[in-house]
């Protein structure tokens, strides 16, 4: 019996020590590998303020208006981050088809107008005006600025300030305003983060659509850019353009709700990665119309200008670089070589300030980049503007 007991105790024994042996040697290489992660930020951090340090002799160099630091979105290589893919693009042709559904729309609130009166049934979606007949007044008032020269930016002295916050609009919003702002209409929605999927096409194609609805149904609304990401087609995390999220997300007609829509967030959260398209019930969130500012390409900044007042916010790219992507603030007006069409990231375009010679540009990289999430960028800097897009968004009394 002495002799059981005493191999029982034993065996307790042995397998207490061995637990204390597997957890001290697990501690030890959590330890260990807490100790080499430590090791690693240290290291990327060190990488950083080296980074930072030739970012900042450059800017010195050539005399920049604006600041650099360690941002959130340095985190990430750049090649991550920024995924514009500009496809060839018939710009004529997509203004067209914009043309033709604004016809529509506009034909469609006239006839709405008689119903109420004669009680006419509804109307054909062949029922479009004819060429010659008076532009829908989403068009009526656009002007051809694109033979007008933008500014010639003035040679930079260093350093220029900025407003920290948005400041409020004195005027209506017209081309010869000397400035606008649509945060301080409340017609932006808040500044989201990517991470390091390159998806910066789908939360441009988000943002613009969101501050579409608030402008045409008074009502903020965030959308799933992981269901754009996995639904649209229009591109992945290495890349995509904007364009084939509108389409995707574009009803038939303005009398018809599209078979597609976008989602809310908490339907289908971020996760950053490329996954299969779920199913999910159609929502309101649709575009009437969409389409690009002018036909070169890159349009003049006076025609931006033109379609911020007549839209809202605009979809557009820039070519990012470690300048851009180490931004703080100032005014942006780093100046590269590039072809016309030479662009890497796509951004949000909400407002412009004529005295700083800047568009006010917001990104998808987070509050910590730049100021809260937005940069002022020189008119001429690394071919901002390019591909620049309107949308109009559905109603949600239309389209049933």
């Amino acid at each position: 019996m002495k002799t059981k007991k005493i191999i029982a105790t034993f065996s307790i024994f042995f397998v207490l020590l061995s637990g204390y042996y597997i957890y001290a040697q697990a501690t030890d290489n959590m330890k260990d590998e807490l100790n080499k992660q430590k090791d690693s930020n240290k290291k990327s951090l060190a990488e950083l303020k080296e980074k930072l340090k030739a970012l900042e002799a450059e800017i010195k160099e050539k005399n920049y208006a604006f600041k650099v630091g360690i941002t959130e979105a340095m985190k990430f290589e750049l090649g991550q981050i920024a995924g514009t893919k500009p496809p060839k693009v018939s710009f004529s042709g997509t203004n067209k088809e914009a043309e033709r559904r604004l016809r529509m729309e506009s034909k469609r609130r006239k006839v709405k107008m008689k119903v109420k009166k004669d009680t006419i049934g509804n109307p054909e979606e062949e029922e479009l005006f004819a060429e010659d007949e008076e532009l829908p007044e989403e068009f009526a008032d656009i002007i051809d600025y694109s033979d007008i020269p933008d500014p010639v930016p003035p040679d930079s002295e260093g350093y220029i300030d900025t407003p920290t916050t948005p400041e409020k609009n004195t005027n209506k919003c017209t081309v010869d305003a000397a400035k606008w702002d649509w945060r301080s209409e409340g017609k932006v929605t808040p500044v989201k983060m990517q991470g390091g999927c390159g998806s910066c096409w789908a939360f441009t194609a988000a943002a613009v659509i969101e501050s579409a609805y608030l402008i045409a149904n008074n009502k903020t609304v965030d959308l799933s850019e992981q269901q754009i990401l996995n639904c649209s087609k229009a591109g992945s995390c290495g890349g995509g353009w904007y364009e084939g999220v509108f389409s995707y997300v574009g009803m038939k007609s303005p009398y018809v709700a599209g078979k597609n829509s976008s989602v809310l967030e908490n339907f289908d959260p971020y996760k950053g990665k490329d996954l299969k398209c779920g199913a999910y019930s159609p929502t309101t969130y649709q575009t009437m119309a969409w389409g690009y500012v002018g036909t070169t390409g890159k349009p003049s900044v006076k025609e931006i200008k033109q379609a911020l007042c007549k839209y809202g916010a605009l979809a557009s790219t820039v070519y990012a670089t470690p300048q851009f992507q180490a931004y703080r603030s100032g005014v942006f007006n780093e100046k590269l070589k590039l072809g016309p069409n030479d662009v890497n990231h796509a951004i949000t375009l909400v407002g412009w300030d004529d005295k700083l010679n800047a568009f006010l540009l917001k990104n998808s990289w987070s509050k910590g980049w730049g100021q809260d999430g937005y940069m002022w960028i020189n008119y001429s800097s690394n071919n901002v503007g390019y591909g620049t897009m309107w949308v109009v968004a559905r109603k949600e009394s239309e389209g049933k």
